[in-house]
């Protein structure tokens, strides 16, 4: 540990020396820096307080440590400072002298880059330019950050760099300088000749420069319009010959590149206004990678190689362009990342054994960026602190026995960083797992440690372990337990016994939500031993159980998403928890997550047909309501044992109704199949039935049409039904697949094999793939095939043959084939028009209301609500119907929605809007509503069909009251009731005894003597109805008063040019800020 303090102390001390001199602040702490060698660090835990109290001292206030860090980034890492300085995290302080005051760091500013950095670095760039100098400015400055750091320090100190903008008046000299390059686009030739001084940049920049490689180039825009059409672009005139070459930016980093492609290409990264424009694509993929070089073995080391230190082998940043999905990502690699230990740092938890002479822990981290999506990378996890990185190192160590000992499987390392009031946070943790065993009696202990830094809590201190467990196995008595400790509040655990062959067990999680309520979700169960309970048919009850949940919801969506992997079969149906049980109590909290007011039960049951098939099942319901009621599974088919199948068949599945959704749901996964232990077998079911407003039918079997996007249905990854088998140097693989939706039909199958000798490899191929649509109707079917030979890797020869068939309007007939030999590649394709028959006409509609004036007249299309019980109608004449004058009479058609704009009727585009209303002249009237397809009215582009209702409650006919009633003169009628009551008789000992009659008032007050009274609900205190929707213009003013459903809203939006939002859509006042 002193070693690392020692290099931190250098390290601050070298950075107040050098160009551009410090700020004034820093000149009186150059000579006390050497107070923290003489602070002593010993391992009991305190040596790491006592040096950052003396740093503290020497410091004295924030103003003074905070310039201290931002001095050391700018002389050790200048490209860093200065990005920081861009997105507004360093801030500099002037005053009367000409060097800057004093620097200060903005922690929340951080943060916020650090959990959204997209659009944070977006929204700082858009407040750093206010007019077209700024814009110049940053094409200029930016480009010197690339290139040149260190002249863009020196115009940092003397106001003339990032922190300057926007700038507050006309650019100075030495920005003028820069800004009379500028015609843009502003470009350096590459190679170039780094690290570049001023006068370098200036001499070598210029509107066209190109060098051997290419250039460099960031455009700007011609006209003030913020960050519109700025841009980054890369030339390479040569890639192939480029991706062999190094550009050397000084202080052992580095640019190199890496492509598939070849000739003259130009990536290029444009804004357009406020947002990356996604409409200019890179015409391949190309990576920058941006890597430091180990100046010795390590490209970083703070510490001592033979002490305790932290290190880094490599470092690797990447920006990669690409031609489809998202334009660009950016990775940070940082290779064999080292952190060793003396043993006397852990020699208070050593417990006397003899611990190595140094623990060194390595692995791996990356960290990715992918434009659209934010930071992703390891311990990014949602729970963790601003940044967490951790990673798992084994260790094997072994004391003692089999019999009699103790073993430390892995130790886990973690860093975290958080930021507390204005300061920053850092610890390291070490975790580890140890199993003991002494005689049939097993103990396992998970997430103990110890750790050290700075954090909330102290410097340093032990880790009580996170998971406790303990198994026994004597003869015929054989269980154990597992407690595993997740949070203060949260906690997991497993239990089973197994007594003379008869098995229970039970496994669980419980935790205390905010308020104080539990939430707790267990499986039990009790297993029997062969032969079980026989039901007949060789059939035979072997287990039962149930679930219950407090507080708990199903996540179906995510049981579903896990059937092929089989973590949901293994969490609702497991005979042996205690096996794996901190992944199974893992899945279990992701697949029951905590919801306050939701319960869940359901039983289980497990049967067995002789010794080859076992079914587990249950059925589950999730109250209240019922919100959804499902039924999940697994059945496995085993010819031999578990261990040494000759055929083993598994398939879990889950299906059900989610209420909620308005969905009807079936999912089944083959898991782990295979026959004779060679052929694996593979292949998963999907259907989806939704009955609500968005209404579809899916089905599949061996998942979908390589082209058909399912768009927002809620479908998991289905797998291809298929068998592979792999023996030795030869593998083949087949697979199918068929799916049917609401309007299309698809097809298609594969057949793939290969063999493998040393460092030859070949293989070919063979499949089609079919999708036929019925409306319009439109089919296409492509065929493949091909073989490829390979070497080391790299394709040696290869032959491609595919052919499309495509139609109707015209029948288009495509085929394509290549060869390649080596890198030289010969392709050839071709393109015949087999009809010229144009695609399935479609009837115009000239006149609308001609169209559908039969329906005025149908007979069908008018019923009564409400009918004379007492009246008997007669047989009516053909052509017409007779209604009772009371009750409300409705008229109502099916065909097109009324009193709403529309573009089409029946399918059928009928050139513009069209409105049709309907009235009947009389006063009682209302407007009759029914359920009409949207795609059936209206234009909707594919963004607009997914995210707008498929079904939507529109007028479709009229209601019309019969108005008060006229009473006749009443008369009066006598009425003569006779009745008799017979007593029902039964037969009980040979005697006819008399039941006693009871009506149902006096039955009524006797259950309720005996139960309690019946509760009387009241009046209700909710009220659900249908959302209610308006229309603004294109300047914020609602379309119309009255309340409106979602697709009215957007029909009125879309012919003013507006926008359609909720009514319960709040209103964001603007006034004053724009």
């Amino acid at each position: 540990m002193t070693n690392i303090l020692q290099s931190i102390t250098n390290l601050l001390k070298t950075s107040l020396a050098g160009d551009p001199p410090p700020p004034a602040i820093l000149e009186t702490i150059g000579d006390r820096l050497d107070e923290l060698l003489a602070v002593s660090v010993d391992p009991s835990g305190d040596g790491l307080e006592r040096w950052l109290a003396a740093l503290r001292a020497i410091t004295q206030d924030t103003r003074l440590h905070e310039t201290l860090i931002v001095r050391a980034l700018q002389v050790h890492f200048p490209r860093a400072a200065e990005l920081l300085t861009l997105l507004n995290v360093i801030g500099i302080e002037w005053e009367n002298d000409p060097r800057p005051g004093s620097f200060s760091i903005n922690w929340p500013r951080l943060n916020d880059l650090l959990s959204r950095p997209g659009d944070n670095m977006l929204n700082l760039l858009l407040g750093k330019v206010q007019k077209l100098d700024d814009v110049k400015a940053l094409q200029a400055l930016s480009l010197m950050l690339i290139t040149a750091p260190q002249p863009l320090l020196t115009l940092e100190y003397t106001r003339q760099g990032f922190a300057a903008l926007p700038l507050a008046g006309p650019p100075g000299v030495t920005l003028q300088q820069l800004l009379d390059l500028i015609n843009s686009p502003l470009s350096l030739p590459l190679p170039l000749p780094l690290p570049l001084d001023l006068a370098t940049f200036t001499q070598l920049a210029g509107p066209a420069a190109d060098g051997p490689l290419g250039s460099l180039t960031l455009d700007g825009p011609a006209n003030y319009n913020r960050l519109a059409d700025l841009a980054l672009e890369l030339h390479l005139k040569q890639v192939e010959q480029a991706i062999h070459e190094t550009i050397d930016l000084g202080g052992g980093w580095q640019i190199s590149f890496g492509s598939s492609g070849t000739g003259d290409q130009h990536y290029r990264l444009q804004f357009s206004a406020d947002r990356l424009d996604s409409a200019i694509v890179p015409p391949g993929e190309l990576t920058i990678f941006l890597s430091k070089r180990p100046a010795d073995a390590h490209a970083l080391l703070v510490g001592e190689p033979d002490g305790t230190h932290f290190a880094i082998k490599s470092i690797r940043f990447g920006l990669r362009f690409r031609p489809t999905g998202p334009l660009f990502d950016v990775v940070m690699r940082l290779e064999q990342i080292e952190f060793a230990l003396k043993p006397d740092f852990l020699s208070f938890l050593s417990f006397g054994l003899n611990l190595p002479t140094l623990l060194r822990f390595d692995s791996n981290v990356d960290v990715a960026y992918v434009q659209g999506q934010g930071l992703t990378g390891q311990g990014s996890a949602g729970g963790l602190p601003a940044l967490g990185v951790q990673f798992a190192t084994p260790l094997n160590l072994k004391i003692g026995g089999a019999g009699a000992g103790i073993q430390v499987d892995q130790v886990v390392t973690r860093l975290e960083i958080a930021l507390q009031n204005g300061g920053l946070r850092f610890r390291i943790l070490f975790r580890y797992g140890a199993q003991a065993q002494l005689g049939p009696l097993q103990a396992i202990m998970d997430g103990a440690g110890v750790w050290f830094g700075r954090w909330t809590n102290g410097s340093g201190g032990l880790l009580p372990p996170q998971g406790i467990g303990l198994s026994l196995n004597a003869g015929p008595v054989s269980g154990g337990g597992f407690l595993k400790i997740i949070s203060d509040s949260e906690f997991a655990g497993v239990m089973q016994l197994k007594v003379l062959g008869i098995g229970a067990f039970a496994y669980g999680l419980y935790q205390a939500l905010p308020g104080g309520d539990p939430a707790f979700v267990a499986l039990i169960g009790i297993r029997l031993p062969p032969p079980g309970i026989q039901i007949g048919f060789g059939f035979a009850v072997s287990g039962f159980g149930g679930l219950v949940g407090i507080n708990r919801r199903a996540d179906t969506d995510l049981l579903r998403e896990r059937l092929a992997s089989g973590a949901s079969g293994d969490v609702l149906f497991n005979d042996d928890p205690m096996r794996n049980a901190p992944k199974l109590l893992g899945d279990m909290a992701a697949f029951f997550p905590a919801e306050r007011g939701v319960f869940l039960i359901g039983p289980t049951l497990q049967l067995n047909w002789l010794y080859i098939l076992k079914l587990d099942v249950g059925v589950f319901i999730e109250l209240p309501g019922p919100r959804q009621i499902f039924v999940a599974g697994s059945a496995r088919l085993i010819i031999g044992s578990e261990d040494f199948a000759l055929v083993y068949l598994r398939m879990d599945f889950i299906g059900g109704i989610d209420f909620t959704k308005s969905l009807i749901f079936f999912d089944a996964a083959l898991v782990n199949s295979h026959v004779l232990g060679i052929f694996r077998i593979t292949g998963g079911v999907a259907l989806r039935i939704a009955y609500g407003s968005n209404g579809y039918f899916l089905f599949t079997v061996g998942g979908f049409h390589p082209s058909f996007n399912p768009g927002t249905l809620e479908l998991p990854r289905v797998a291809r039904v298929g068998v592979s088998l792999s023996l030795g140097i030869v593998w083949l693989k087949q697979e199918m697949y068929l799916a049917i939706t609401s309007n299309t039909f698809q097809l298609g199958a594969r057949v793939e094999a290969g063999i493998e000798i040393g460092p030859i490899a070949a293989h070919g191929w063979f499949g089609f793939d079919a999708l036929i649509q019925f409306k319009p109707f439109y089919f296409i079917a492509r065929i493949e095939a091909g073989f490829d030979v390979e070497v080391f890797g790299v394709s040696l020869c290869s032959v491609r043959v595919a052919g499309q068939l495509s139609g109707p309007g015209p029948l288009v007939l495509q085929a394509e084939a290549s060869v390649r030999i080596l890198f030289v590649k010969v392709s050839a394709d071709v393109t015949i028009t087999l009809s010229s028959n144009p695609p399935e006409a479609v009837i115009a509609i000239p006149n609308l209301p001609r169209h559908l004036e039969s329906e005025l007249t149908r007979p069908d299309n008018l019923r009564i609500d409400g009918d004379d019980h007492s009246v008997i109608v007669g047989p009516q004449q053909a052509g017409g119907k007779l209604f009772a004058p009371v009750g409300e009479l409705v008229w109502e058609q099916k065909r097109v929605p009324l009193n709403l704009p529309i573009e089409k009727a029946e399918g059928i585009d009928l050139g513009g809007w069209h409105t049709l209303t309907i009235t009947s002249g009389l006063p009682d009237e209302r407007p009759e509503t029914d359920w009409f397809g949207v795609g059936t009215f209206l234009k909707l582009p594919d963004g607009e069909a997914l995210t707008n209702a498929r079904f939507a409650p529109q007028q479709s006919g009229l209601r019309i009251g019969a108005g008060a009633a006229t009473f006749g003169a009443p008369e009066l009628a006598e009425i003569k009731i006779s009745l008799i009551k017979l007593p029902k008789r039964f037969k009980f000992l040979e005697l006819f005894v008399v039941d006693v009659y009871v009506n149902s008032a006096l039955a009524a007050v006797l259950g309720e003597r005996t139960n309690g009274a019946t509760p009387d609900p009241g009046q209700p205190r909710v009220a659900v109805q249908q959302e209610t929707w308006q229309a603004r213009n294109a300047t914020g003013e609602p379309l119309s008063a009255a309340p409106l459903n979602s697709v009215q809203a957007h029909v009125q939006a879309r012919r003013s040019g507006g926008i359609a939002v909720p009514t319960t859509e709040k209103t964001l006042d603007l006034s004053g800020v724009v």
